[in-house]
């Protein structure tokens, strides 16, 4: 490597190359395909966490209360909050006219 580098062939140019740098520009430029692993963890990552999801569901929560889903019963929590006047400027009893008892258009 210290003697004159005019006096040495292509090939030995480039394995001296090689022994000091490894790789050239374009090498290391070039595409390596590391984005389909990341890819394809995060897509793993994803359906792990989907199946946990779904076993929490299933197994763990319990249903809902009837308090909830039952149309009625939430129908008669608004009722029972008009009745009530519950937050009369923003909320549910704004929109209700107290005067014809019903609800505002």
């Amino acid at each position: 490597e210290k003697g004159d580098w005019k006096k040495l062939s292509l090939e030995d140019k480039k394995g001296l190359y090689r022994a000091s740098f490894c790789q050239t520009i374009s090498e290391m430029d070039a595409p390596d395909g590391e984005w389909k692993s990341t890819l394809g963890g995060i897509l793993v990552g994803l359906a792990l966490s989907c199946w946990w999801y779904m076993f929490m569901v299933r197994f763990v929560y319990d249903d809902l209360p009837d308090s909830v889903v039952n149309p009625e019963r939430i129908e008669a929590q608004i009722d029972r909050m008009v009745a009530m006047r519950v937050n009369p400027i923003t909320g549910f009893a704004s929109n209700y006219d107290y005067e014809k008892g019903e609800w505002k258009k």
